[in-house]
């Protein structure tokens, strides 16, 4: 393998998990706004 492909496949490897900890992060997020509507419909009924 020549540096450049090492070099290559490292970047898209970065990429690739970052993407996932994005995605994660969205995740996260939609479970505490979901987990929220929740407790704020319980209080109000």
């Amino acid at each position: 393998m020549t540096v450049g492909a090492a070099e290559a496949s490292k970047t898209m490897v970065h990429q690739h998990k970052l993407q996932a900890w994005q995605a994660q992060q969205l995740v996260m997020q939609a479970q505490a706004r979901a987990g929220l509507q929740a407790s704020s419909v319980g209080t109000q009924a």
